[in-house]
């Protein structure tokens, strides 16, 4: 299978028609140099579920690095685990002053003629098609206008652009749905009412940026305090997370759950963390704020 520390070139052909994705490899090839003389490449690896321990770029923001046996990478229970911890409105602060962009974004930058409700598409296969078309059908029936906003990173699965003819011919375009690419999320998001997706990253920037966020499935990183309704029926009586709750969720999720490769002592953090696995702490351990405070760890 070759070695860790160059899986970065695997990863980068298998998105080269990608550029928003592309652009973040240096963090990939950093993360597999790091842990190469700990780890084989058989036992971490981006693709494979099965192997020993999961990683993949950081949620929202590409260069809060994951790894783990499958918590909060593969898989995302609601264990309300961030009520463990001692909020901290300077990691809040933090993430009012990043982007909040997992991967690159176009330079267009969108201006409203009206209100709207953002739509945020991902993938263009069954699981998301099916939500898209919930969400356009449900535009049209509660007349609520809504942009739905192009992923940043076109691709085979994401490609919606021709998709939009196929939907036109169903019937599900209205007055109500507009289709945008070529934008920049952050005035797509300030101006939107809402951010509704499948279960997009762009939640975080919404919940960020105090915007009522509603996601239709329920298994994705910020499960805990975003609230999944799959028929949209309600959503528009979500009201924004309140900033305490959400700097208690962020507080975890920063000191918890990422490795911040633009922060210091990232790659001893790492390194820390494989070896706590190796020792038998068990996923949900090393993802508690309590644990991981009495190991030292925070």
């Amino acid at each position: 299978m070759g070695s860790l520390k160059n899986y970065y070139k695997r990863w980068l052909l298998t998105r080269q028609s990608a550029h928003h994705k592309m652009i973040k490899v240096n963090y990939v090839k950093e993360y597999c140099e790091i842990l190469d003389p700990y780890v084989e490449l058989k036992d971490m690896h981006w693709e494979d579920h099965k192997c020993k321990y999961r990683y993949t770029g950081g949620y929202a923001n590409f260069h809060l690095m994951r790894m783990s046996k499958g918590l909060y990478v593969d898989n995302f229970p609601k264990l309300g685990q961030y009520k463990e911890a001692e909020p901290d409105e300077s990691v809040l602060n933090h993430f009012k002053q990043i982007g909040n962009d997992r991967y690159g974004q176009d330079e267009g930058i969108f201006k409203p003629d009206r209100p709207y409700n953002l739509f945020c598409l991902q993938m263009s296969r069954t699981k998301d098609y099916d939500n898209t078309v919930k969400a356009l059908q449900w535009a049209t029936k509660n007349k609520q206008y809504t942009v739905f906003r192009a992923h940043p990173c076109p691709g085979d699965a994401t490609f919606y652009g021709p998709l939009w003819g196929h939907f036109m011919k169903l019937g599900l375009l209205s007055e109500y749905t507009v289709f945008v690419e070529g934008c920049r999320s952050k005035e797509m998001v300030e101006y939107a009412d809402r951010i509704i997706s499948s279960d997009s990253a762009v939640s975080f920037k919404g919940a960020i940026m105090g915007k009522p966020v509603i996601q239709m499935r329920d298994y994705n990183m910020m499960n805990d305090i975003i609230p999944a309704i799959p028929d949209l029926e309600g959503c528009l009586n979500v009201k924004p997370i309140s900033e305490e709750q959400f700097t208690q969720w962020l507080t975890w999720f920063y000191h918890c759950i990422c490795h911040d490769f633009h922060g210091t002592g990232y790659a001893e953090k790492l390194i820390r963390k494989l070896k706590f696995y190796e020792a038998g702490h068990t996923d949900e351990d090393l993802h508690s704020w309590k644990y991981l405070k009495n190991l030292g760890h925070i």
